[in-house]
């Protein structure tokens, strides 16, 4: 059952699990750092810090990294994620087997790290990160070397991609419903994919993040945009425009007389 939904089920990319637990690493950091702590148990309170302190921190890192800005907040964003740590390993560090691959230690060259099942999504490694659950750099820099070898069969996200891909080629051409489906879904497809060789091949990231739908603005744009403009009645002319100041005028009159 277990390799049947591995085959049928379309599975995360190494980036996208590598995005989902630098997410995790950074809620636990803000939830735990902090000096009350039993307030985090009232569930307004939890939702104030989550959506005040720890989205905005999160987007903060994302447009540091992307806009080239805020170096000592992309810094430390680098630091706290596996893939781009595993960007900073350099290849001649790496050295591969059939079984295994050994990685030297970036902190202490004098040890080496052993990475079993190299180019799988089921790699695991003996360091301390990774014995905890979590995905560590080692994992990432061998897969990413182990995608440039013929050897190495393609990762189960992209083998279940391609089945997805075959199994839209394969719909009925009679059926109108399934073909417009299909069609929309490769169009999708087609620009995710787009997208994606347009931001590996790219030398500038600002470039790239100008073209997204998603854009940053400043707070006064931003601000005017949310605010609705005041709607101001219209006062018509004509006998009943003046009724209606009349009656105000008389309104005022009686408010000063009882004053006095």
């Amino acid at each position: 059952m277990w390799l049947t939904a591995m085959k049928t089920l379309p599975l995360a990319s190494q980036e996208a699990s590598g995005a989902i637990e630098a997410y995790h690493v950074k809620l636990k950091v803000k939830l735990f750092d902090d000096s009350h702590l039993g307030a985090l148990q009232r569930v307004d309170w939890l939702v104030h810090k989550l959506t005040t302190e720890l989205h905005s921190s999160y987007w903060l890192d994302r447009y540091a990294d992307e806009s080239d800005s805020f170096q000592t907040v992309k810094e430390e964003y680098i630091n706290s994620t596996s893939w781009h740590r595993a960007l900073q390993i350099p290849d001649t560090d790496v050295t591969l087997d059939n079984l295994f691959a050994k990685i030297i230690s970036q902190n202490d060259r004098t040890r080496v790290h052993l990475v079993w099942n190299p180019g799988s999504e089921f790699a695991f490694c003996d360091c301390d990160w990774s014995l905890r659950g979590n995905l560590c750099k080692h994992v990432i820099k061998v897969n990413m070397i182990c995608e440039g070898h013929s050897a190495y069969q393609s990762s189960t996200s992209f083998q279940s991609y391609q089945d997805i891909l075959t199994s839209m080629f394969k719909k009925p051409h009679d059926d109108s419903l399934e073909l417009d489906l299909s069609v929309a879904w490769l169009h999708q497809i087609h620009d995710q994919i787009q997208k994606l060789v347009e931001l590996n091949r790219s030398t500038d990231i600002g470039m790239v993040v100008n073209k997204l739908p998603l854009k940053w603005g400043p707070k006064k744009n931003r601000t005017l945009l949310c605010r609705q403009p005041a709607v101001r009645p219209c006062v018509g002319s004509g006998s009943a425009s003046k009724n209606v100041i009349v009656r105000k005028k008389g309104r005022k009159r009686r408010r000063l007389s009882s004053i006095r």
